[in-house]
């Protein structure tokens, strides 16, 4: 079995992880183990299910490697070198939140440092949940590698392939053929030929092919002939947390922790706000109760009754004056909050945004009629403004592009 990490907190004891066919959840026991688990709708569950709090392994599919020379053996400019290096190839991806690529370091030879880009493709969104994983990786830093090989096994149903140094994978790719065939083996000599080339790698041992244990003669004879090295069949390693840490953090992620982030710290301020408000009104209700206690003394001179029962009734009237003001629901920037969690990253942004009483008015500007659209739809159907009624009519179209829109919402139920 692979060992974990060591690691101690529930966030690290878990993995999600495409397997040869489905997607698996491997657990740790307390062992210090991964195992796989048994509960097969767990094994076939689909991504944007993944339980929160977690490690979530990308397919080699979702993304690519880049080694590159780098005449500096400084970590502290690796990453600069290397977006030069993403920015030449035109890989460099163009995301303004999370991280999308990383950098590690496999050899250093002299002043010059061998380093491989992971690079995430740009591909839809994953939709992760509100408790997103705890870490991201691309699946072969989850694996113990062989020594200087090229290691081979299904994702999903596709071939992968990594190539090595050392142990460390310096090249990964998903092959485009689904069986060991001329095809994919040629399409391996290509990659070898050119990390050869490049002097990524000064050759390789042996070729792992992570299919079963049992021998395919054809195969191997394929293998050695066109490549030269030996093949060896295995089954595929248990996974392991070990070395995988990295600084990948997809896009959506990002935007989704920085949300709530946000949120945390506008909570915080209501908070605050309201203790302060109610240390106010208790000061307020403590002198006016030391006023009315003073008055009562004076009126029980003249009557036992009145006194208590007007007291009653003015402390009850100026609780309903009260009500709307300690009531969060219908605070104003409570509500714009929950507005601005609507919007999209691009293409809707609002112009104008007012509380009116016990309804909330919108007006802003969409990129498109659909961007104004969805908006739309995610204000009606989503639960955060569920309570409220929308007028939302046909966005106006602009004639330089563009549209503009306006919404009005009323409570659904009354007052809030």
């Amino acid at each position: 079995m692979a060992k974990s990490a060591g690691a101690k907190s529930k966030s690290e004891s878990a993995l999600f992880l495409p397997g040869p066919e489905y997607w698996e959840v491997w657990k740790s026991n307390g062992d210090g183990l991964l195992h796989r688990e048994e509960v097969t709708d767990m094994n076939a569950v689909a991504p944007e299910r993944i339980p929160g709090g977690v490690h979530y392994a990308f397919p080699v599919v979702t993304s690519f490697a880049v080694p590159f020379w780098a005449s500096t053996d400084d970590p502290a400019i690796l990453d600069d070198v290397g977006d030069m290096q993403l920015e030449r190839l035109g890989l460099k991806p163009a995301n303004l939140h999370g991280k999308m690529r990383e950098y590690r370091v496999i050899d250093n030879i002299g002043k010059r440092s061998l380093a491989v880009a992971t690079v995430l493709a740009p591909v839809s969104k994953t939709e992760f949940p509100k408790q997103a994983p705890t870490g991201f990786q691309v699946s072969p830093y989850h694996y113990p590698l062989p020594l200087d090989s090229v290691a081979v096994w299904k994702e999903l149903g596709k071939l992968v392939m990594v190539v090595t140094r050392n142990d460390s994978p310096v090249y990964f790719q998903a092959l485009s053929s689904n069986e060991i065939d001329a095809t994919a083996v040629q399409e391996i000599k290509c990659v070898l030929l050119q990390l050869l080339t490049q002097e990524v790698i000064e050759g390789v041992e042996q070729v792992v092919l992570w299919l079963g244990s049992q021998p395919d003669e054809a195969v191997a004879r394929l293998i050695e002939g066109e490549l030269g090295v030996t093949a060896r069949f295995r089954d595929p390693p248990d996974p392991e947390l070990s070395g995988a840490h990295g600084q990948l953090l997809p896009e959506e992620v990002a935007v989704l922790r920085e949300n709530q982030e946000r949120r945390r710290r506008l909570r915080n301020w209501i908070f605050l706000g309201i203790m302060v408000y109610v240390i106010l009104l208790g000061l307020f209700v403590g002198r006016l109760w030391m006023t009315h206690r003073k008055a009562d003394e004076v009126r029980r001179q003249l009557a036992d009754d009145t006194p208590g029962a007007d007291a009653a009734r003015q402390t009850q009237m100026r609780w309903e004056v009260f009500k709307p003001a300690i009531n969060p629901d219908v605070y104003p920037i409570e509500l714009f909050s929950k507005v601005v969690e609507l919007l999209p990253v691009r293409g809707v942004r609002l112009t104008e945004f007012e509380a009116r009483g016990e309804g909330i008015f919108l007006k802003g500007e969409a990129s498109s009629v659909s961007d104004a659209l969805r908006f739309k739809g995610d204000l009606i159907n989503k639960p955060l403004l569920s309570d409220y009624e929308w007028n939302f009519p046909q966005p106006t179209i602009l004639t330089a592009g563009g549209a503009t829109f306006f919404a009005n919402g009323k409570p659904k139920y009354g007052s809030p």
